[in-house]
């Protein structure tokens, strides 16, 4: 594949982060930098605000996406990935142009645009002027997001901004429940239009609601919350994880069969969502201690 797809990028910008947190290499800070200044001035859209999801390989235009298609230009999916890593290298490099562009696309983007203000779950893919092409419910987005903002607001450390975004948050993954299952995992998406449900309980769905729960758990205090993450953990040990051949599955369906023939790793699938999930509970139940 030759385009420059700004979800992959998004990841990349990520991983230097991290990996500058970890090493404090000059060099690899550097790189960082000139991938988020690179970003901005070839995929920022400075008319509507938020980022086009993808580009030939020259920078040049296209409508040959993987996550949006023809007119949909840019999607949520896209943008959770890019204020992640935006965050991330606010971390070690409060720059005021980063800090506008996380600010943006906390307020503008998400606040402003992806969340649908009414019922609390994001709307996926959007034209370029922000139009809602889509009707789909995604509850593991939708529970990723929660804790997701959250933490830049944090990053951000703007108390009345935290106030809103920990009021949002709490909305947000409130707002999943009503694809919990009785087994404790979410449903994977909803189309409240078709009615169509998918059932399948997917490895990465399962990872974000065990943070998400847990997150809402520390913000509200509710043992409610708690319990739903403790429930997601249970599933996990019994349904997802391959005692005899390592890792996690892709997904079971409704009836708990694992998708046993599905790569373990591939394009879309590797130990980010769940090793992530994990680090995170461990940090936050010492950090509890």
């Amino acid at each position: 594949m030759t385009k420059k797809q700004l979800y992959g990028q998004g990841f990349a910008l990520y991983g230097l982060s991290e990996y500058y947190r970890a090493t404090k290499i000059p060099q690899v800070l550097d790189d960082a930098k000139q991938l988020f200044q690179t970003l901005i001035e070839k995929a920022y859209d400075p008319k509507q605000g938020g980022f086009i999801e993808a580009f030939n390989e020259d920078w040049s235009q296209t409508e040959d996406y993987i996550l949006s298609k023809g007119e949909e230009r840019k999607s949520m999916n896209t943008h959770l990935h890019l204020i992640e890593p935006f965050t991330n290298l606010y971390r070690v490099w409060p720059d005021p142009e980063l800090k506008k562009h996380v600010r943006s696309m906390l307020e503008n983007d998400f606040m402003g645009h992806i969340i649908n203000p009414e019922s609390y779950h994001m709307r996926l893919f959007f034209t370029e002027d922000w139009q809602v092409k889509s009707t789909e419910i995604s509850y593991g987005h939708d529970v990723e997001a929660s804790w997701l903002l959250y933490e830049t607001a944090e990053v951000l450390n703007e108390k009345g901004l935290l106030a809103k975004v920990k009021e949002l948050s709490l909305k947000m993954v409130t707002a999943t429940l009503e694809g919990l299952n009785p087994d404790g995992a979410l449903t994977y998406e909803f189309d409240p239009t078709s009615g169509h449900k998918n059932e399948d309980r997917s490895w990465w769905v399962l990872s974000e609601q065990m943070v998400g729960y847990f997150n809402a758990y520390q913000l509200s205090g509710k043992q409610h919350f708690l319990e739903k993450s403790q429930q997601s953990w249970a599933f996990i040990k019994e349904h997802l994880i391959d005692y005899n051949d390592g890792e996690w599955f892709e997904k079971t369906d409704a009836h708990h069969q694992p998708s046993r023939k599905a790569d373990k790793v591939n394009a879309w699938k590797c130990p980010y969502h769940n090793s992530r999930a994990c680090y995170e509970i461990w940090h936050r139940m010492q950090v509890k201690k």
